[in-house]
Formats: C-alpha cells, structure tokens, sequence
C-alpha cells in the first residue's frame, strides 16, 4: 500500500498541489508554527502520527453516556451570564 503521508519536509515540497489550499502540509513546510501547535500540539506530534493505516489506532467513543462540563454554571439562564463565567 503506497504511504499517503509524507515522510519530510523535502518529500512533501515534491508533491506541490497539495500546499496550494494553506491546509496542514503547507503550515509544515512553510513553518507556521502557531497552526501546527494550534492543530498537531508540535511539529514532534505531527510526525509522530503513524502513515500506517494497519497500526494507526481508532479510538471508539465512550459508550456510555456522561455529564458533558462546558466550564461554567449552566444552570444559570444565558440572560444573567457575565464575561467572567465564559472565561
């Protein structure tokens, strides 16, 4: 099966189409670090990805049902929210 992600930075450069959308490839070779971070953690994430779809890993979600914490009050009506509970 042929990799479908790039190795380094020299071989994705060879393959220009897929840097002309600005998407993740791009912010690699162009060395966007605040998109790298923001999207992978770090470039060291990124490359840590596997390009082996036989042991890359699906994680299942949980399967039973939990509280989601969205990180504040959420039994306050929106009409009385303050900046300080969506901080």
């Amino acid at each position: 099966m042929p990799r479908l992600v790039p190795t380094t930075i020299g071989e994705m450069k060879d393959k220009k189409t897929i840097f002309l959308t600005g998407g993740p490839l791009y912010w690699l070779v162009h060395d966007e670090r605040t998109h790298v971070e923001a999207y992978f953690g770090s470039r060291e994430a990124w490359a840590r990805i596997p390009a082996d779809w036989d042991v890359f890993v699906l994680e299942q979600p949980a399967r039973v049902p939990t509280q989601l914490d969205h990180g504040y009050d959420e039994r306050k009506p929106a009409s009385q929210w303050t900046l300080a509970d969506l901080r």
